[in-house]
Order: structure tokens, then C-alpha cells, then sequence
């Protein structure tokens, strides 16, 4: 899962979690010693997106969209492969509110997304592609803890090549909220090769970065 969070751009950040040992040897987790700190960063600034609308691949057997109303609906299906015309999209609604079951259990979690990718085994071409997910929109979902994401995987065996995403700040703090995650992965075999996300944090100019490879 990539969470959001104040700093400066940040390419890759691992929270480890220590152990210390009690006075009869037995490890216990969750205590931090000062010889592994929480988390270690490399900063940079954010890459600017290359798009290029008239000038773009397509690779034999893909289908071009040129829409976040495609995309979105494309998503939710299988077995696929979409190469999306390079540009800036910006998100202005979000997925319909789903329910999703719970592990070991009979009840369903309810869910809101702006994105809600559902479909697998699919390839979705984005090299060229910016997607910006505004923080007005992000306030129209749930607040209430483990419901709203503003990407959520469901699907699996889905690849997302070269995908430019990141969230805009386009209303002044605290009259926004955001969701809990930026992107949530919930299968396997999911992969994101070459992707920028840029999440920057309340305070303005301040960024994380993560890099794909």
C-alpha cells in the first residue's frame, strides 16, 4: 500500500519495525532500537511527465482509449490490453461505493474508491499518461477508517506500464480530506512497471515520489 504523508519528495521509504529483547531473551516486536530507525529515504525532485498525444506507440493487439470514462469502465473487465492516448486526465467523480467480503468471515467491508480496478489479467498501457486524483474528489469519499482508498486493486495479473499518477491540492487545508491510501493493492500478480507516483502532503510544495521499475 502506498500511504500519504508530509515530507520532502521521497523515492522509497521502508518502515522497519525493531525488535529488543526482555531480560529472559524472548523478542519482542514493535520496539525500536536506535540502531534501526523507522524509516530511511532517498529525496529528489519529482520527475516532470513526457506526454505526447501525437506522437504515441501502439502495440499490435491493443486498443486505444482516450478517456478516464473508458478507462474506468475497461478496468472493471478482463483480459485486455488498452494502451491509453498520452495526456493529462484529471479525476472529477469517483467509483459507485461496493462491498467486498472479509477475509475469515462472512461479512462485507464496504468500499470507496475513486478507482476501483476489479478487472485481471489485463494490460493497461500508460507511458505518456498523467492521471491526477484532486483532493476535492478524494473529500466526497468516506472518512471512516479502512473504507475509502483513492486506488484499490482488486483484480489480479494486471500489469500498469508507465503510468504517471499523482494527487493535486486544489482546495485550501483543512477544508479537504483525504482518503487513507493513495493506492491499495488487495491480489497478486499485480504489476506496475515504470510508474511515477507523486503524492504530495497538506502542506504545499512538500511531495513523495515513488519510482517503479
Amino acid at each position: 500500500m502506498i500511504h500519504r504523508g508530509m515530507g520532502t519528495a521521497l523515492i522509497l521509504a521502508y518502515a522497519l519495525a525493531g525488535w529488543a529483547a526482555a531480560d529472559e531473551g524472548v523478542k519482542k516486536p514493535g520496539l525500536q532500537r536506535a540502531e534501526n530507525p523507522p524509516m530511511q529515504s532517498i529525496t529528489r525532485t519529482p520527475p516532470e511527465p513526457r506526454t505526447d498525444a501525437d506522437n504515441f506507440e501502439v502495440r499490435p493487439g491493443f486498443v486505444v482509449i482516450d478517456s478516464l470514462d473508458q478507462f474506468r469502465a475497461l478496468s472493471k473487465m478482463d483480459h485486455q490490453r488498452i494502451r491509453m492516448k498520452p495526456g493529462v486526465y484529471r479525476a472529477e467523480k469517483t467509483d459507485p461505493p461496493m462491498e467486498a467480503p472479509v477475509q475469515r468471515s462472512e461479512a462485507l467491508n464496504p468500499q470507496e474508491h475513486i478507482f476501483a480496478v476489479n478487472g485481471s489479467h489485463n494490460h493497461f498501457d500508460l507511458r505518456g499518461v498523467v492521471i491526477e486524483t484532486p483532493v476535492s474528489v478524494q473529500s466526497r469519499l468516506s472518512g471512516r477508517a479502512h473504507v475509502a482508498d483513492t486506488w484499490h486493486i482488486n483484480g489480479s495479473h494486471n500489469t500498469f506500464e508507465g503510468g504517471y499518477f499523482r494527487n493535486v491540492i486544489d482546495a485550501p487545508y483543512p477544508e479537504y480530506r483525504v482518503t487513507e491510501n493513495e493506492f491499495e493493492v488487495c491480489n497478486d500478480h499485480n504489476s506496475f512497471l515504470n510508474c511515477t507516483f507523486v503524492i504530495t502532503g497538506s502542506v504545499e510544495k512538500k511531495k513523495k515520489t515513488i519510482q517503479s521499475h
